[in-house]
């Protein structure tokens, strides 16, 4: 009889495990049809018209390269304040005089890169 009451369980589990299997690919096929682009060849065209020119924006990736470090941040903050020589600014910012010179010719460079394009 335990032999007849382990089947029915597991049957039971295995229709409790089925349903769940169901449940879940019904929500995965209802997310698939959630994410499926609506957009027009005309919508298309018009955002890729509108796109800026790939050498701006290699230009903007240039600038951000710039400005994306807080150490180059600091360094032009302080230059805004007056004009300042490496030693001073490695005080003022307690650096390293090196570092100063580092993070400002990464600066120079890149910023000298897109004049010259």
């Amino acid at each position: 009889m335990k032999d007849g009451q382990d089947k029915d369980k597991s049957k039971q589990e295995a229709l409790a495990e089925e349903k769940s299997k169901s449940k879940q690919e019904a929500l995965a096929e209802e997310k698939r049809e959630k994410r499926q682009c609506h957009a027009s060849e005309t919508e298309l065209a018009e955002i890729a018209n509108k796109l800026p020119p790939a050498e701006l924006l290699a230009d903007l990736a240039d600038l951000y390269k710039i400005f994306g470090d807080s150490t180059r941040l600091s360094i032009l903050s302080a230059l805004r304040q007056g004009e300042l020589c490496v030693m001073h600014l490695a005080e003022v910012l307690e650096m390293n005089p090196s570092a100063i010179s580092h993070h400002w010719n990464i600066s120079w460079k890149n910023a000298s890169r897109g004049k010259n394009k």
